[in-house]
């Protein structure tokens, strides 16, 4: 991606029915492992990822260490503390949660490699959203959606850790690798990537009531 590609810049947003933010938003350049945001933080800026692969990621129960063979491939790089969760494409919306929800941030966004993103202030984000009442009715609905796939998706991946360490101590031993216990079925996390929770946008000029 062109730093200058303001096509690109304007697609995604209208992508998301948020082109009414083009001139508000900034790029920003995240090195890989640098935090777009950060589990439980209060909300900062909100982000729209232009190029480049993030990880989505969670804190693990106390205790809950991963082991190296017990964790998806995609995983290598994530401290032995978080679970991930999913990989997030280009073009999806991070740190709009608390904006809508309230509370800290949901879990960690890690660029995975050289990330670069529009951002924008949260309370200018709001704001902005705030003059749309239907398009932050349908965000708001969503937000809480995607709260919900994040919760579950942690419970699943944690339970498929599990089985592979059941099954590696009963007989693969050390060494075996993440492949030899079968992949699991892949998770519908739709919800983790649209903003819109798979809906429609809302009619009307950018969900102005």
């Amino acid at each position: 991606l062109e730093v200058g590609d303001e096509v690109i810049q304007l697609l995604a947003l209208r992508s998301l029915g948020l082109e009414f933010l083009a001139g508000l938003m900034t790029l920003k350049i995240f090195e890989r492992n640098e935090n777009l945001c950060e589990e439980g933080a209060p909300p900062s800026e909100v982000c729209l990822t232009l190029d480049g692969q993030c990880r989505m990621c969670k804190k693990r129960p106390e205790g809950n260490l991963a082991h190296p063979d017990d964790v998806e491939p995609d995983a290598r790089d994530v401290p032995p503390d978080q679970i991930l969760l999913s990989m997030l494409p280009r073009f999806t919306l991070v740190g709009d949660g608390p904006v809508f929800m309230g509370g800290g941030q949901p879990a960690t966004v890690t660029a995975a490699e050289r990330v670069t993103a529009l951002t924008i202030n949260w309370q200018i984000f709001m704001k902005e959203l705030e003059k749309r009442p239907k398009l932050w009715a349908a965000m708001t609905a969503a937000a809480g959606a995607r709260y919900a796939a994040i919760e579950k998706l942690l419970q699943k991946k944690l339970r498929a850790e599990e089985r592979r360490r059941r099954q590696r101590e009963a007989g693969y031993g050390e060494g075996a690798g993440w492949g030899a216990f079968g992949e699991e079925e892949e998770e519908d996390d739709d919800l983790l990537l649209d903003p819109m929770g798979g809906g429609e946008l809302p009619d009307g000029d950018e969900g102005r009531d």
